[in-house]
């Protein structure tokens, strides 16, 4: 288990070298990772909701995700947060109201945000269960996350082989959310998606990819899927 100092210090160095997961993957594909993450996000979240809702970004790194958050019609307050220094220095420049907080200890009071959010970041942390606890605590209406899939085979050889150590990567199962959540006051709905996204992608296969993935998300084989929408909505 990795020391806070050290998980900080890891993901500062990341950010001001600007050595990001699009050198991995084409700039394209990582584009759609993203609009599909927030796709899912509007469709699950924002639609069912009226009026502007405060959200809290939790893990919001450079502010990737931030910057199409921020453009939806029904979004009021957006608070972001990250434990690295460099990520919300970068996230100010952008305008955001941006703050250096731990996940796993978030220094807001109970209920302070109508919906809670955290894209691709609860499989870098020490204890996410902790984070999803934290993340309910200050929710008053939703909480939602974007995460990979342990069940996709693909992304666990990666984890073992192809990313660092020290970004501690460790995805989790629909089975595993489902315990997580399962004491708090929220009714949780998971959907698994993005198939052969990222790990089956490049700029040339991805309108064949996104065919396909229509077709693969329809059938059993969803549950193997890259990501994963975690909503939970409360139960009052």
């Amino acid at each position: 288990m990795q020391r806070k100092r050290e998980i900080r210090n890891y993901w500062d160095g990341f950010i001001r070298e600007n050595k990001t997961s699009k050198k991995m993957i084409s700039q394209k594909v990582s584009d759609i990772i993203v609009n599909n993450a927030i796709l899912m996000f509007k469709r699950n979240v924002l639609d069912g909701l009226d009026g502007k809702q405060s959200i809290l970004e939790i893990g919001c790194g450079s502010g990737a995700f931030t910057d199409h958050i921020v453009k939806q019609k029904n979004v009021g307050r957006l608070v972001c947060t990250d434990l690295s220094k460099e990520g919300v220095k970068l996230c100010k420049k952008k305008g955001f109201r941006a703050m250096v907080a731990d996940a796993e200890r978030l220094p807001f009071k109970d209920n302070s945000f109508d919906i809670v959010c955290g894209f691709e970041f609860l499989h870098h942390l020490n204890n996410p269960q902790k984070a999803i606890k934290e993340a309910c605590r200050v929710a008053r209406r939703v909480v939602y996350f974007n995460e990979p899939n342990s069940w996709n085979p693909v992304r666990r050889v990666m984890e073992k082989v192809y990313y660092p150590r020290a970004a501690h990567e460790t995805s989790y199962s629909v089975l595993q959310f489902r315990k997580w959540f399962a004491r708090e006051k929220f009714t949780l709905k998971l959907i698994p998606y993005n198939f052969l996204m990222p790990y089956f992608s490049n700029n040339a296969l991805v309108r064949t990819n996104i065919f396909m993935d229509s077709i693969l998300n329809a059938l059993p084989t969803k549950y193997f899927g890259a990501s994963i929408a975690v909503i939970a909505k409360s139960k009052n």
